[in-house]
Parts: C-alpha cells; structure tokens; sequence
C-alpha cells in the first residue's frame, strides 16, 4: 500500500529506506540487540539492561546516514561483546571519538573516517 503523503522523490524517504534496509541486513546476520553509550562511558543493551565496559565489547562504524528529523548525521555502529551478544548503535557520533576525542587529532576530518559495508 502506498502512503499518498510521500512523494516518491521525497530524499528523506530514500535515506531512511536504505537505513532500514541495512538494519534487517545486520539483523539477519545476527545484531539483533540495541545498544546506548550510557553517561559512565558503559554500552548497556536496551532489551535487557546489561552494562558492558569498552574493555569487554568490539564497535564497528558500519556507516553514515543523515537524520532529516533531527538535521543531523548518525552514525551506525555494530557491537559485540565478550560474552556473545551482538547488536546495533546508532550515535550521533563516531564510538571511538566519544570515548577518546583525543584520537582525531589535528586536521582530523570525520569525513575520512574508514566505513565498513555490508
């Protein structure tokens, strides 16, 4: 069923398609879980609550999309952790440089930041 309301060239509509397409990519390949950077630097999983310290967890960037609702870039991370679980993240901005705004640098430019595809 088609919605009248958006119109097929409608740029925020595409955006959001080929995020929700990589989504159920990554999900079938297994991140099934949602995952937030809480205020003590902590990944917790938002289905059941658990906390995993940087040291016990490996993020991804997976890529870049622009949010048209909040006029900003997001950012797609896989997460894995020690223990087997694995999920997704979304950020408004790169994992390592939340945690380490050091390893930019001088003249870093995010937009040189390597994606990964899947």
């Amino acid at each position: 069923m088609k919605h009248l309301f958006l119109a097929d060239n409608d740029f925020s509509r595409l955006v959001n398609k080929q995020l929700t397409r990589q989504l159920i990519k990554l999900h079938s390949l297994g991140y099934d879980l949602d995952f937030y950077m809480n205020s003590n630097n902590h990944l917790t999983c938002i289905q059941n609550g658990e906390q995993f310290s940087c040291e016990c967890i490996i993020v991804k960037l997976v890529n870049q999309v622009y949010d048209f609702t909040a006029n900003a870039f997001k950012y797609v991370h896989t997460v894995d952790t020690a223990c087997g679980r694995k999920g997704i993240m979304l950020m408004a901005g790169i994992y390592d440089l939340q945690i380490q705004p050091t390893i930019a640098g001088p003249g870093y430019e995010l937009i040189n930041y390597p994606f990964y595809t899947i």
